[in-house]
């Protein structure tokens, strides 16, 4: 039993390591930047943040002096 624990916490840093490639390149790959993404989505009028976004309410529509 003790093996097979020890077998398992071994494995547990190899896997966090294999999560973090597989999300960064989909994170690569994916066409465009978060501002983008963030600037699509406030035109559609949607809100990317969810029920607590944090915006305090607000659009999400970047300022100009936000975006430059």
């Amino acid at each position: 039993m003790k093996v097979y624990f020890l077998r398992r916490l071994l494995l547990v840093p190899l896997t966090v390591l294999g999560v973090t490639f597989i999300v960064f390149g989909i994170t690569r790959v994916m066409p465009g930047s978060p501002l983008e993404r963030e600037l699509q989505a406030a035109a559609a009028g949607t809100s990317e943040g969810g029920a607590g976004g944090g915006s305090g309410g607000k659009s999400g529509a970047l300022s100009e002096e936000q975006s430059f």
